[in-house]
């Protein structure tokens, strides 16, 4: 038997889901730039607030198939081939959750010039999610003698989901999450007065 032998992977489109809340951050935090927030360091900047969330989403389209002819003896018996060759497109998002960064504040030195460190972890994949609506059978064609068993066509299902997520991660999912994340970070830190003219740097958590 021969389960998913044919693997085409295209992608559709990858899209940044960050607004970059217009730019604020969209998830609750929209502060009012008349009231930006001067308390001291420490309590002032915390990304709780921000929560867990999707910097970059893929769309991706799978196709593959189940080309299962029944042998003997290696030799395949004529008229025992089953085949189903099905396309459907994904939404992988990626991104953080935002409550377990912590920032590290160095306040202004000699030169006037504070810093805020932020060592970024590597991004998550958040959700991967199927379009029933985008699911096409190119193929369906089933002997008499060898149906195929639901079984692999589920196995077909989650060999195309994760296909899908290999091929986003492939082609800079997680690259884009990062580009995406430092941008939202620094736009919410620039709703507070408190740390206007710090630099903001952004470092790999360890």
């Amino acid at each position: 038997m021969k389960l998913l032998t044919t693997k085409i992977k295209i992608i559709i489109v990858v899209i940044a889901s960050v607004l970059l809340m217009g730019i604020g951050v969209y998830a609750g935090i929209q502060i009012d730039k008349n009231t930006k927030d001067t308390q001291p360091q420490a309590v002032a900047l915390s990304f709780k607030d921000i929560g867990e969330l999707a910097t970059i989403s893929a769309y991706i389209t799978e196709v593959n198939e189940i080309n299962d002819p029944k042998k003997f003896f290696e030799i395949t018996i004529p008229f025992t081939t089953s085949r189903l060759i099905v396309s459907e497109t994904y939404i992988i998002k990626a991104g953080y959750d935002f409550e377990k960064i912590i920032p590290e504040i160095k306040e202004p030195g000699e030169d006037g010039t504070g810093t805020i460190q932020i060592a970024l972890p590597d991004p998550t994949i958040l959700s991967n999610e199927a379009r029933p609506e985008t699911r096409k059978i190119w193929l369906e064609s089933e002997s008499i003698f060898n149906n195929i068993p639901e079984e692999k066509r589920n196995e077909l299902e989650i060999q195309m989901k994760n296909d899908a997520e290999e091929t986003a991660i492939g082609n800079g999912l997680y690259d884009e999450a990062r580009e995406n994340a430092e941008k939202v970070l620094k736009s919410f830190i620039d709703n507070f007065d408190a740390y206007e003219g710090y630099d903001i740097v952004f470092t790999d958590a360890k």
